[in-house]
């Protein structure tokens, strides 16, 4: 549960992050929330999808590192019962 709150938090930050930046790095007069809102609705599909990419991708990388690491401080491989137990199966 706890990755799933972590990978859903890093959707948003992505999100927020992928429509402010642009409008900070602008030279524009005008209000930085309605430049916000421009930003927002020109690349509505492109902001959506790429912070759910973020996401998922967050999420597979804090379900998968128990699995990495021991394999990586080990040096050697799991067995198939520890990888399934891990995995919560």
């Amino acid at each position: 549960m706890d990755n799933l709150v972590i990978a859903l938090l890093c959707g948003v930050v992505s999100m927020i992050l992928s429509v402010t930046m642009p409008c900070l790095l602008k030279k524009v007069n005008t209000p930085l929330l309605d430049n916000v809102k421009v930003v927002f609705e020109n690349n509505k599909h492109l902001v959506i999808v790429s912070s759910l990419i973020v996401a998922i991708t967050a999420y597979l990388a804090l379900s998968l590192y128990p699995l990495v690491s021991d394999d990586i401080s080990t040096g050697e491989r799991m067995s198939k019962e520890m990888m399934l137990k891990l995995l919560g199966k």
